[in-house]
């Protein structure tokens, strides 16, 4: 399934930098079992250079298990190192807004006060993520049909995993 995963990973990269938010790392762990490591070469090549291919080691202790997730997982974190989304199937699908909207969160978010790894004119470039992405929500915000006076609103929730 990788083979169709990684250009849809690049596409991201490309769509988020082309956003204005850059020094994000992407990693893709490779499997440590005896057919993946064979097919190594293939995952490294269908990989643009912007994107690590980490190889494990068949006698290290599995990187997914010390991370208590799975091999289609996404691990998201911020720009200090902490855990912000941990995506499992199917949130980690890309053809779904799930990994791209908990980055650009993780991006923009500003948890712990002024940042010497925050980018310039972050504070401008999330700004515009967030009013674009508001402007998306009140398009399909449901419309008042006359029969109920009052007014329903969409609200966005972030599950922390």
């Amino acid at each position: 399934c990788f083979f169709t995963f990684s250009p849809r990973l690049e596409d991201l990269r490309v769509k988020l930098e082309n956003k204005g938010l850059f020094n994000i790392s992407y990693v893709v762990v490779n499997h440590q079992g005896t057919y993946s490591q064979k097919k190594f070469h293939l995952l490294k090549e269908r990989v643009s250079e912007y994107i690590t291919v980490y190889q494990q080691d068949e006698q290290q202790d599995d990187v997914w298990t010390t991370l208590n997730g799975n091999k289609d997982d996404f691990l998201i974190y911020d720009r200090c190192g902490r855990l912000v989304y941990h995506l499992g199937l199917p949130y980690s699908f890309l053809s779904f807004q799930y990994v791209e909207e908990s980055i650009k969160i993780a991006y923009c978010e500003n948890k712990c006060g002024n940042c010497s790894y925050t980018e310039p004119d972050i504070d401008v470039i999330c700004e515009n993520i967030t009013k674009k992405t508001d402007e998306k929500l009140s398009e399909i915000e449901p419309k008042p049909t006359g029969q109920h006076s009052h007014h329903h609103s969409l609200h966005r929730h972030r599950h922390h995993h």
